[in-house]
């Protein structure tokens, strides 16, 4: 039986921080600048969309079934400010 090789391991894997095109910038793993200093400012993943102006905010959980609730709830409350700052006019 043949072996195969694995010259990189899954877990070794580092994405690039920025990703674009004409309508898309996500980034990964960023802190984001803000006018005010915000406590809870760098999401797992932010995406902007460039041709509607928005700005969507993920922040990856892995809650047990019992806790989905709460971890949603945890989650949004953390970046409740981030997305209020966001929403200034610039």
């Amino acid at each position: 039986m043949a072996s195969s090789k694995r010259t990189k391991n899954n877990y070794d894997y580092e994405p690039k921080k920025i990703h674009e095109n004409e309508n898309l910038k996500l980034y990964w793993d960023r802190t984001i600048m803000t006018d005010r200093t915000v406590k809870a400012n760098r999401p797992d993943i932010t995406i902007l969309d460039k041709r509607n102006r928005d700005v969507h905010l993920i922040d990856i959980a892995v809650p047990n079934t019992d806790n989905c609730i709460k971890t949603i709830a945890s989650k949004t409350e953390k970046y409740r400010e981030l997305a209020m700052e966001l929403q200034r006019p610039v």
